[in-house]
């Protein structure tokens, strides 16, 4: 059996050989070979057509002496396969992968409490049963974006596709919001927690309203985006005073040895 890819070059030249200097008897042999090896083509090559029964060999003799080979008529040694150029076989043509076609089980926004998901959720265009591409998946990650940049939630967010097993391809679609902060780039330190924080420049608001609007509690755990979120709700907060205004909202953080995080609000309202 042959190997795909591979020719009869080889052979043929060994067979060569032995027709040139062997003996009477492997001369004749060595043409059968040469005429066997012309009926089986190269990959990918067609076979020559069948010859005449008159283009034949004549075998050797009982006294070892042969007549000299017939040849066969317009046979000739089909072109190898193609080959690269450090010598081996050439790889076939890739296939066209086709995309699969995606069936909707629905769409899931996480990550944060400061807006209402699923009323983001609800404005996307498509729903449970559509189909829908990964190009569409993408663009709904920009109108969820946009969404949340409106609402001042700040870091990062991922999309996730969790395909139902079995076939059709049904998905269900997860976006997730990061919040990042000054302390998602400190040195991660699990006991951190909430010790006080002070407002300046505020004027529209008290510091008090201010306070309730961040949602730090003495105390409480301080993760990787508490003060990114905290500083999403101060701005909230005077969207409601300050519709349509700027308000620029700055945290100074210091950690202190005994892991906790103070905090000193620099705000800049519009004049």
């Amino acid at each position: 059996m042959r190997v795909r890819g591979q020719s009869n070059d080889e052979s043929v030249r060994v067979i060569r050989l032995l027709g040139r200097t062997g003996s009477a008897a492997l001369q004749a042999t060595a043409a059968l070979m040469m005429a066997a090896c012309s009926a089986f083509p190269a990959w990918g090559q067609k076979a020559p057509p069948p010859t005449s029964a008159a283009s034949t060999v004549a075998p050797a003799t009982v006294q070892g002496t042969a007549p000299a080979a017939q040849g066969v008529t317009g046979a000739k040694l089909p072109a190898a396969a193609p080959k690269t150029a450090d010598g081996g076989p050439a790889a076939k043509p890739a296939k066209r992968k086709v995309a699969p076609v995606y069936h909707l089980i629905g769409f899931a926004l996480g990550g944060t409490d400061r807006v209402d998901t699923d009323a983001i959720v609800a404005k996307l265009p498509q729903h449970k049963g559509d189909v829908i591409t990964q190009a569409e998946i993408q663009e709904n990650a920009d109108r969820i974006g946009a969404a949340l940049t409106a609402a001042h939630v700040h870091g990062d967010m991922t999309t996730a596709t969790l395909e139902r097993e079995g076939k059709g391809h049904y998905i269900m679609v997860v976006y997730e919001v990061h919040p990042q902060d000054a302390l998602t780039f400190a040195k991660f330190d699990p006991q951190r927690f909430f010790g006080s924080q002070t407002f300046s420049g505020n004027t529209k608001l008290t510091a008090a309203q201010l306070a309730a609007a961040t949602g730090l509690k003495s105390g409480q755990k301080m993760p990787d985006g508490s003060i990114g979120d905290a500083r999403t709700g101060i701005e909230q907060a005077y969207d409601k005073v300050l519709p349509g205004k700027t308000v620029d909202v700055k945290g100074k953080v210091k950690l202190k040895k005994d892991h906790s995080v103070l905090i000193n609000w620099q705000i800049t309202e519009p004049k």
